[in-house]
């Protein structure tokens, strides 16, 4: 599948985290997902996710896309998120990842379109209450051009506690 980008330190290090957001979009009836056991080993919650984003970010594309087959060249994240999440909020890492995986997908965006993509992708989990949902949108570059995108997206936190870990996953795709 292209250029997926590894993001097992961080299912390793929030295992609990990942756990608790499956489960809470497998409660929600999301598409592809269903819950798995606390305490499941890092790998399994890695690629229980993967493919849960997957199955999200295919049905997102043929949403926003009708008829036209999804990139073959996807990309994913996780990010340590703030207990409360904003439509300013600056997620530097995400744009920059973005920018590099358009660059490496050899689509020509202008400045900005990365940020672009990821307001729409927190405006997306705001509006969901953080369970696993798609976004997916376009910029036309030109009378000739334009640049689409799809996302799958999920935001989750480690128990019931305020101080507790929050993560943000994406997965992401695009093409011209």
């Amino acid at each position: 599948m292209g250029s997926q980008s590894s993001s097992s330190s961080v299912v390793k290090n929030n295992t609990t985290v990942i756990i608790n957001m499956i489960n809470a979009s497998a409660a929600s009836g999301a598409p592809g997902i269903s819950k798995i056991p606390a305490g499941s080993d890092a790998a399994a919650v890695e690629a229980t996710l993967s493919k849960a984003m997957l199955t999200t970010l295919a049905v997102e594309w043929t949403k926003g896309f009708p008829g036209e087959t999804m990139p073959g060249d996807t990309d994913m994240g996780f990010l340590i998120a703030p207990a409360i999440l904003t439509i300013d909020m600056k997620v530097p890492c995400a744009v920059l990842q973005m920018s590099q995986d358009l660059e490496n997908w050899e689509i020509t965006a202008p400045e900005g379109t990365s940020e672009n993509i990821v307001h729409s992708i927190l405006m997306n989990l705001i509006m969901k209450n953080g369970t696993i949902g798609g976004s997916h949108g376009h910029k036309t570059l030109g009378p000739a051009q334009k640049i689409k995108w799809a996302c799958a997206s999920i935001y989750g936190q480690a128990g019931a506690e305020k101080n507790n870990e929050h993560l943000i996953g994406y997965m992401f795709a695009a093409s011209s």
